[in-house]
């Protein structure tokens, strides 16, 4: 078992403060709009892509949710209920995402799932993935209004306990915004 590592909170590219939990396995910074692996022996940077999109009419709380993405298939980085679901309903979504680099606002929240268990998960959903290099970070659009979950694009219903720990990782965020 190893003991305790030090992760450094601030981004190697501009001096921003990273965020993440300790369990997650990315850290976002927003002012540069960078992530960096924090899972291995130092932080590694990640190419981020922020889907288009606005869910205004929707109303509720604005969350992005991240997902890993090959160019053919995308797989939920955060711990679900229906990770299998969600990762075939969002593949179906990538050819009518429209992204562009960077994490976008706000940045995805808790990415708890490292990039070889989004593979494993692909497989079990039986869908494409390539192995040839790490995935992009999938920044995608959503909005809590109470127990529904909106994400954009997606036509399957979500609900808030489709992702592990929202409300902690929601307190989280509006502590980081406050401050």
């Amino acid at each position: 078992m190893s003991g305790p590592r030090f992760v450094p909170l601030t981004c190697p590219t501009c001096g921003g403060n990273l965020l993440g939990r300790a369990p997650d396995v990315v850290a976002c910074c927003p002012p540069c709009g960078g992530a960096w692996r924090v899972d291995g022996p130092a932080p590694a940077p990640l190419r981020v892509l922020a889907v288009a999109g606005d869910l205004h009419d929707v109303g509720g709380q604005p969350l992005a949710l991240p997902f890993w993405a090959t160019s053919r298939a995308a797989v939920p980085a955060f711990e679900s209920a229906r990770p299998l679901s969600l990762a075939r309903a969002a593949t179906g979504c990538l050819a009518r995402w429209s992204a562009r680099p960077g994490l976008g606002t706000p940045p995805p929240i808790g990415v708890r799932l490292a990039p070889a268990t989004a593979a494993r998960l692909a497989r079990l959903a039986d869908l494409p993935w390539d192995d040839d290099g790490e995935p992009a970070l999938l920044s995608v659009p959503a909005r809590l209004a109470g127990a529904r979950l909106h994400v954009a694009g997606l036509d399957l219903p979500c609900f808030a306990e489709d992702v592990s720990e929202l409300g902690a990782i929601l307190s989280r965020l509006e502590s980081v915004r406050r401050s």
